[in-house]
């Protein structure tokens, strides 16, 4: 939103007093037009600023890490705030979408084994963070997360939910960056 320019009449401006209210006017005008900016960045979690994402942390009770950025808070932030639970893999496949962006991540799911395949490239520890959480959260109870490259893999195949199998020791939970 741009406000318009008003010219004031010459022997006006040729006054001191009239110059620094004009000048400070400029300022404050400016001032309120960045922060109408911001507010309209802060409607959506892809443009938010640093007060936007802390204010959602804050709804949703994120702890950022100190080693975060901003794109790995808005990440932690996007995978709580669109979680809801999913009933098909397309859902899963949205939200994986836009927790780790299009083409950042494969995903197979064996029907047969109850077994979820995630192969995450690429991205930052905090996206994957966020990923992993995700899916430990949102996956059905009998599946087994396998998100690939740790070496940290399990011999029995017993069926937890991603997190009670993190808990017991009995997920198969790998890592690997291309």
């Amino acid at each position: 939103m741009e406000l318009r320019e008003i010219e004031l009449p010459r022997h006006l401006m040729d006054m001191t007093e009239i110059r620094i209210i004009d000048a400070v006017s400029d300022m404050l005008i400016s001032d309120l037009e960045d922060a109408i900016e911001d507010v309209n960045n802060d409607m959506l979690i892809e443009t938010s600023t640093e007060y936007g994402i802390r204010r959602r942390e804050k709804i949703l009770r994120i702890t950022p890490y100190d080693t975060d950025d901003i794109e790995s808070r808005r990440a932690r932030v996007m995978a709580r705030w669109y979680d809801v639970t999913p009933y098909t893999e397309m859902t899963i496949r949205a939200k994986m979408d836009k927790i780790c962006g299009e083409g950042n991540y494969r995903m197979t799911l064996d029907k047969d084994n109850d077994v979820l395949n995630v192969q995450v490239t690429a991205l930052t520890n905090e996206i994957r963070r966020a990923a992993l959480d995700y899916l430990e959260e949102t996956v059905m109870l009998q599946l087994v997360i396998n998100v690939i490259g740790s070496t940290d893999v399990i011999e029995d195949t017993d069926l937890y939910t991603a997190s009670m199998a993190s808990v017991h020791g009995r997920a198969e939970v790998n890592l690997e960056v291309e």
